[in-house]
């Protein structure tokens, strides 16, 4: 039994109010008939508007379903022909539900899309965006939104549909959208995603990159009230700043101060209840500090301290939910000593250490104290910093954190401690009264996990020696299993700067403990040790001066306490061939006094 159209539209309707998903199916199959398709060209290709529309609403609930895109595009191309004509009708509705229908034919159909091109599709879409541009009516609300998902689903993951657009220039009508129409939610959603689509290659990065972009979109980060489109938008923004882009630090600087702009106006009731904004909250806040790690975009908010949108950044340190992206936006304006100093006047370090002590130990927010630490390492790096923060309670705010397992967090932690006590006596000797903390940075100078923090903690132990310059902290140190293990493990680094540094602090310690050496400096282990550095090729002087050092102090301090025929051999056995290929070297007269003190002890 053959289905008229007129029958076969009247059943869909009635299925669809009813929600009866058999009854859809089965007026899908009576549709998907030769005679229904004939009728439906024959609507198409009418003057009766009233039947044209309607055919053109049928089409577009009809093509939702892939086995319709398919029988329609093998038996009938001519069917998206006349949609592409209807599209261009000065009847909205008309216009409306055949870009519908189109998009729906082009979603995830490279077919789909091929035929659209083939029948002049890319030039007819275009007609209508900029036919569209600037009407005020309701119906080109509508049809704004309908003709640029038509476009998205024309070009979406299909590079011969956005190559021809792109050539006829569809990015400088839908920068006009976004400058005219950004109030229209599902249209700029639309055109965001085309957007992002262009982005995801090289040379659409860069054809984003040469437009004037980062204006509108700094518009929509001010006055739109979408989640959705912010998240868009954001996203967008990262993809065109990722892209070199010299000469840009005072749109940058826009595109910050829209950003925070954005972050101050997300309710603290979205922040915390709706995953959307949380997502907008996350994602600006990244954004920002991402832009702001360029020096020039960071000077132009700056402006010596008195910028209005950096005193913004800096006032949010007292704004629980804001802390952290404050933090780390204040690291990047402490990356030259000349900042630093200045915003420790301006109390940032105080701040910042009241941020600190706020935090229960037992509820620690990880990427706050991550912020918070990155922000007081680059305050703690000029000298005349250093006593101040001291003054301010430095110890006392990090002391608490010192349970933390968190690695990139411990990471900024010693990176902070070591370069606090860096040449200030009082703070080194106050860190090494503190045999808790010490006993957990031996920890974590053993663990191999993290090579960082590995790292950090055998430098805060040498310069904790280094700095305090005293015997008591030897002392002390001494008394903690493991500290010198680690330091003389040090010894061994790759890197010429923590091999000088562990041997200086060793040196020290031996000058300091007299008789009462470390054990494991006199170890098998650590003569070994020594003597590989002495014999490794392309050794700096100072690594040489400081194992030279190293051994005067050891060999003097043995003199207390003589060592076994044994243990003399051996120490000469390994040291003997070393020390003699220094003979000739500006390292010849103390080699020369090492090789008699080893022949007399």
């Amino acid at each position: 039994m053959q289905t008229s159209l007129a029958d076969a539209l009247d059943s869909w309707v009635s299925a669809e109010e009813a929600a009866k998903g058999e009854a859809l199916r089965i007026n899908q199959e009576n549709l998907l008939q030769e005679t229904v398709f004939s009728q439906m060209s024959e609507a198409l290709g009418s003057d009766d508007v009233k039947r044209q529309t309607g055919c053109a609403k049928l089409l577009a609930e009809l093509l939702k379903s892939q086995n319709a895109r398919e029988t329609i595009l093998d038996r009938r191309p001519d069917i998206p022909s006349q949609l592409l004509s209807c599209m261009s009708a000065e009847k909205a509705e008309l216009a409306v539900h055949s870009c519908r229908a189109l998009a729906n034919l082009c979603y995830e159909s490279d077919a789909g899309r091929r035929t659209v091109l083939d029948h002049g599709g890319g030039e007819k879409v275009l007609d209508v965006l900029r036919k569209s541009l600037g009407c005020s009516s309701p119906d080109s609300r509508m049809l704004r939104s309908a003709v640029t998902g038509f476009i998205l689903n024309l070009i979406n993951d299909y590079e011969p549909s956005q190559n021809k657009v792109l050539e006829l220039g569809v990015l400088d009508i839908l920068l006009q959208y976004l400058s005219m129409h950004q109030d229209e939610v599902d249209s700029t959603i639309h055109i965001l995603t085309v957007l992002s689509c262009v982005a995801d290659s090289e040379e659409g990065r860069g054809l984003l990159t040469r437009m004037d972009l980062l204006q509108p979109l700094s518009q929509l980060l001010a006055a739109a009230e979408s989640a959705e489109v912010l998240e868009l938008s954001l996203e967008l923004l990262n993809s065109i700043l990722d892209k070199d882009s010299e000469g840009l630090a005072e749109t940058k600087a826009n595109i910050c101060k829209a950003l925070i702009s954005l972050l101050e106006r997300i309710p603290s009731s979205k922040r915390e209840e709706d995953h959307s904004w949380q997502n907008v909250l996350s994602t600006s806040s990244d954004l920002l500090v991402l832009t702001l790690n360029e020096d020039e975009c960071a000077e132009v908010l700056y402006q010596d301290g008195m910028g209005e949108h950096f005193l913004k950044l800096k006032s949010w340190l007292d704004v629980p939910g804001l802390q952290a992206t404050a933090a780390l936006a204040m690291a990047n304006f402490t990356r030259n000593d000349k900042s630093s100093i200045e915003m420790l006047e301006m109390s940032v370090g105080q701040s910042i250490l009241k941020v600190l002590k706020s935090i229960k130990a037992d509820e620690h927010d990880l990427p706050l104290l991550h912020a918070c630490l990155g922000t007081l390492r680059n305050l703690a790096i000029p000298k005349e910093n250093k006593r101040k923060l001291w003054d301010y309670g430095l110890l006392q705010a990090l002391l608490p954190l010192k349970d933390i397992q968190a690695f990139p967090v411990v990471f900024k932690l010693l990176g902070t401690l070591r370069l606090a006590i860096h040449g200030q006596k009082e703070g080194a000797m106050a860190l090494g009264k503190e045999n808790g903390l010490l006993r957990q940075v031996v920890s974590w100078g053993k663990q191999d996990q993290h090579p960082g923090v590995q790292a950090e903690a055998s430098r805060l132990l040498a310069a904790i020696l280094r700095h305090s310059m005293e015997k008591e902290t030897a002392e002390r140190l001494k008394a903690i299993p493991g500290v010198f293990e680690v330091l003389l493990e040090m010894v061994e680094s790759e890197h010429v700067l923590m091999q000088v540094e562990a041997l200086g602090a060793c040196t020290l310690a031996a000058t300091f403990l007299g008789p009462e050496l470390p054990p494991e400096f006199m170890h098998t282990s650590n003569r070994d040790r020594l003597q590989a550095v002495l014999l490794a090729s392309g050794r700096p002087r100072e690594v040489t001066d400081n194992v030279l050092a190293f051994l005067v102090a050891l060999l003097n301090k043995s003199k207390d306490h003589p060592l076994s025929t044994e243990d003399k051999e051996a120490w000469k056995a390994s040291l003997e061939e070393p020390l003699k290929a220094l003979s000739s070297s500006i390292h010849a007269e103390k080699a020369s006094q090492l090789l008699t003190s080893l022949s007399l002890n």
